[in-house]
């Protein structure tokens, strides 16, 4: 977040949503990428090896930082309020709105990213597969970097049309694929991976419009507050999604067609349910 308000702040307007848009983009490509290096890694080294490659990388972020931000950086606007203080962005209701779609985001988003790769493999060693194709960490890493395209696209069209628009379609279409996902197991490994490749691109269309939704709807003085509740929010909901996935995994029997469809499914309920209230609490916004 520190990075994101770095780019956003000497920004207005079209120019801030685009550059929030890629600004996720990036984030995106790498957590897509991690998965075909951590399978590279672990295969040239053992698994060690992939911690060690993500130390390293975070030590770069680090060095990259150091070096950059502190040219690029505007003037400090004046502080306002009280350090911590997160009252006054709960009653920005705009804000509240986006925040909330975030969270439920990241939710699906963080449930899929650490569950699709087990999910692929558990389908191919119950239905087999042709030796060419690739590992599931490589077929979740394409779909990853599809959701990348899709994310960068979705804020474009947001701009074009609405994020209303754009983040109910991306809802709804992101429940529905849940809903069937996991039930692809039973059926066919090239359903399954459509399925996965589908679904990880319906949750990314909105991911870049909502963040710039947050953004835009913050106050300039509160927006590091805002995008610090913005983020603490979302990756609260990225912790508990994986969770979930597996504690309904476990309760429904465990690796069976019935299990996985359940597993899966129950998040559809969790992005309704993040729709109806991020609408709610966007009423009077013209972009909800």
């Amino acid at each position: 977040m520190p990075g994101l308000k770095a780019i956003a702040d000497p920004l207005e307007g079209v120019a801030q949503s685009r550059a929030v848009s890629w600004h996720a983009a990036g984030v995106g490509i790498a957590g897509a990428v991690s998965f075909a290096l951590a399978g590279l890694c672990d295969s040239l080294a053992g698994p060690r090896a992939a911690f060690l490659f993500g130390a390293a990388a975070a030590a770069m972020a680090f060095l990259m930082a150091a070096t950059i931000m502190p040219s690029t950086l505007p003037r400090r606007a004046a502080a306002s309020g009280v350090l911590l203080d997160f009252r006054p962005v709960f009653r920005n209701h705009r804000a509240m709105a986006w925040i909330v779609g975030y969270t439920v985001h990241t939710w699906e988003l963080a449930a899929l990213r650490a569950w699709g790769v087990t999910f692929l493999t558990v389908t191919i060693a119950r239905l087999g597969a042709p030796a060419w194709l690739p590992s599931p960490a490589v077929l979740f890493t394409l779909a990853g970097l599809a959701g990348v395209a899709i994310s960068v696209t979705g804020n474009e069209t947001a701009q074009r049309y609405g994020r209303n628009r754009v983040v109910l379609a991306a809802m709804l279409m992101a429940a529905a694929l849940s809903l069937a996902t996991g039930w692809t197991t039973g059926v066919s490994v090239a359903l399954a991976i459509a399925a996965v490749f589908v679904w990880n691109m319906a949750i990314y269309i909105d991911s870049s419009a909502l963040t710039a939704g947050t953004v835009q709807a913050a106050d300039p003085h509160l927006r590091g507050a805002t995008m610090g509740l913005h983020s603490m929010s979302g990756y609260g909901g990225g912790f508990i999604g994986p969770l979930g996935v597996g504690l309904v995994l476990d309760l429904a029997g465990g690796n069976s067609v019935t299990g996985w469809g359940l597993a899966f499914g129950h998040i559809a309920a969790i992005t309704l349910m993040g729709l109806l209230i991020l609408r709610k609490l966007g009423r009077g916004d013209k972009m909800l």
